[in-house]
């Protein structure tokens, strides 16, 4: 179980993450919602212990998150934090010997994550020579070498073609399966609505609304997009749809 208890984040002046309380289990994905600015990505980098709420904790299977859990989560970041110059198998084994593994074991995994996501063709090549979505899929698989217990992902779907992103929702599932936690922020509602068990909705850095995706539906009578703007609006967020 991950469980975000009462977090709060300030940057400055900015309250950007308000007392929010959500959990993500085992064999379910949750997608976090919300507009632009509402807190998202504060939430995830608290979660994966890159930053630290101010108030409030993160915890893992009932223990704090800490630098030592970092090793069963897996982060991908919305923005791309490869090493442009860098061969993409020589950074798969870098991160997993960062993440504890010896070379043998993270070279196999490299080359079995890039097989499974269509990507063993840029093994010697250079992010900077790649598209978007080619890095997109190196990305997630430097997230999945470890292979981490809980998967943090930050609009995965980013620059991805129809195949691809069916390809890597694919994979979201296999993991799931497996039991992983998975957890993920996107704007794309229809694969929020194909992929998620569970929601979460933020704006203004609350928690609107956080239950199981059919008893939303069925609590509010209406598709995902359709409750998403409704929420965000009551909650009087000037910017419900530009998110969207």
């Amino acid at each position: 179980m991950l469980e975000v208890c009462e977090v709060s984040k300030r940057y400055h002046t900015t309250l950007a993450v308000d007392r929010v309380c959500l959990q993500a289990q085992p064999g379910r994905v949750l997608g976090l919602l919300g507009p632009n600015g509402a807190g998202k990505s504060s939430i995830l980098r608290m979660i994966t212990n890159i930053t630290h709420p101010d108030t409030g904790e993160v915890l893992l299977d009932g223990q704090r998150v800490t630098r030592e859990t970092q090793a069963n989560i897996g982060y991908m970041p919305e923005e791309r934090g490869l090493y442009r110059q860098m061969r993409v198998l020589d950074q798969l084994v870098y991160l997993g010997q960062l993440k504890g593994l010896t070379v043998a074991d993270a070279r196999e995994r490299a080359h079995h994550w890039l097989q499974r996501l269509d990507a063993e063709d840029f093994a010697d090549k250079r992010p900077r020579d790649l598209s978007r979505g080619m890095q997109q899929k190196v990305q997630f698989a430097l997230t999945l070498i470890s292979h981490p217990r809980v998967l943090i992902l930050d609009e995965p779907f980013s620059g991805l073609d129809p195949l691809n992103a069916e390809l890597m929702e694919a994979v979201i599932r296999e993991r799931c399966e497996a039991g992983d936690i998975i957890l993920f922020a996107s704007h794309l509602m229809e694969r929020v609505e194909s992929l998620c068990d569970d929601i979460c909705l933020i704006a203004k850095g609350q928690v609107l609304i956080h239950d199981e995706l059919q008893a939303i539906r069925a609590a509010h009578g209406a598709g995902l997009r359709e409750i998403f703007i409704e929420q965000v609006r009551t909650s009087e967020h000037p910017s419900a749809e530009e998110g969207l």
